[in-house]
This record gives structure tokens, C-alpha cells and sequence, in this order.
């Protein structure tokens, strides 16, 4: 097995015999078979092989804060997190809702807190907006308003890979014999990242039974949808 760092993918050709070559800024790679595991920018991989990914990019904010003594040594997640998530009705005012902000805190080794989050679709700007960053912290002050004499440390945004039916596309492309999609778990990639491993093996290898039915999964189920 080899590893490249800081390798971009450039391009994606195929030669004669069917195999692939990953053209990078690092050199070229040769392989009988790909698995495109590029997150929100999986995509931009597919149209190398002429193949449409709906995968969308959902924004986040997260504050990083820091308190002299620790607040809590477990994880917690207001409720209204899955609700954005799924895009469902709740009660909140409208400037939460506008953002797509549910509380969530999670404790560092070094004693900061990890404080969200939010979800908005905005593209690939990755900037800070200050008023989702007020939003995030004035939502906290409602569940624990002890929190008033927290330093934020600074704040960051990431992207989560978006898919209408919010399941990931575990999949062999049909149209492109070799080349697979592993995407789109917008926030749960760590958590499938084991069974999402397991079933692409098991995709690759071509077995006739995998750990659960690949259908609900596949990359055909959103263009049969809209046919």
C-alpha cells in the first residue's frame, strides 16, 4: 500500500484496458478500480468520469471556548439538532431557525469546549458569519446561562456532504465499471465510517451479500426518482 499527501486530483482518464489514472499534483496513480470517499467535494471528482453526484454542501459553525473549570465531561445535544438535520418543523425564534442552530457542547482532553452548531446552505463560502456565531452562543445561554463567563476562543466552519434522502451514497457507478462512491454522510461520517467501509469492500469484491441491502444506497435511487 502506498500514501500520498498533499496530492490534489486533477484529473481522472481511462486508458484502453479500462483502468483508471488519477492524475495529482503529486504525480500520477494507475489503478484497476477507485473509490471516490471526497466528502462534499466528491462531485467535482464525479464530473472527471461524467458522472453527476447530487451532493450539496451544508455549512456549520463551531466555537471553541475555554472556562477554568470544566462544565461537563459528557457530550450533549439539544434535540432540535436531528430536527434541523431532517429539515423538520420546530419551535424556535426566527433567527435560530434562520440559521439552522440546535445546541450542541462537547468537551475537550484540554478542558475547552467545543460549542455549536448550525447548518445553512450557502455554498462553498467558508467564511465566519458573526451572526451565526451570535446566534450559536445566545441559544447555549438558554440551556446553561452559568455560561455568561465563557472565552471564546476563536471559531471555525466546515462543511457537511448533504443528500436529499440524508443517507450516504455507499455505490459501484454502473455507467463507470471500477469506479466507486463512498459520500454524502453530511454529519454522521464518523460514526458509518466502519460499516461504510466494511460494505464498500464488500462492493468491490463483488460479493452477492453485503451487511445490509446497498438499494437504499445506490447512486441510480435519485435518478430513477426524478425520472
Amino acid at each position: 500500500m502506498k500514501l500520498k499527501t498533499q496530492a490534489e486530483v486533477t484529473n481522472i482518464t481511462r486508458e484502453a484496458s479500462g483502468s483508471f489514472v488519477i492524475h495529482t499534483k503529486n504525480g500520477e496513480v494507475r489503478a484497476d478500480k477507485v473509490v471516490n470517499a471526497a466528502g462534499v467535494w466528491a462531485p467535482f471528482i464525479g464530473q472527471m468520469v461524467d458522472i453527476d453526484i447530487p451532493i450539496t454542501p451544508r455549512k456549520g459553525h463551531i466555537l471553541v471556548a475555554s472556562r477554568e473549570k470544566p462544565v461537563m465531561f459528557r457530550n450533549m445535544m439539544e434535540f432540535g439538532y436531528l430536527m434541523n438535520k431532517f429539515g423538520r418543523e420546530r419551535i424556535a425564534d426566527e433567527r435560530t431557525a434562520a440559521h439552522g442552530v440546535a445546541t450542541v457542547m462537547e468537551p475537550t482532553e484540554s478542558q475547552n469546549f467545543l460549542l455549536g452548531s448550525s447548518r445553512q446552505f450557502v455554498g462553498y463560502d467558508s467564511s465566519i458569519d458573526i451572526n451565526v456565531v451570535q446566534t450559536i452562543a445566545k441559544r447555549a445561554l438558554r440551556f446553561f446561562p452559568k455560561m455568561d463567563d465563557f472565552k471564546i476562543i476563536r471559531s471555525y466552519t466546515g462543511f457537511r456532504p448533504f443528500t436529499e434522502d440524508h443517507l450516504p451514497i455507499v455505490s459501484a457507478v454502473e455507467e463507470v465499471p471500477g469506479f466507486y462512491i463512498a459520500a454524502g454522510h453530511e454529519g454522521d461520517g464518523i460514526s458509518l465510517a466502519t460499516g461504510t467501509g466494511k460494505l464498500m469492500a464488500e462492493l468491490i469484491n463483488e460479493k452477492k451479500e453485503t451487511i445490509i441491502p446497498i438499494k437504499s444506497l445506490s447512486l441510480d435511487r435519485f435518478f430513477k426518482i426524478s425520472k
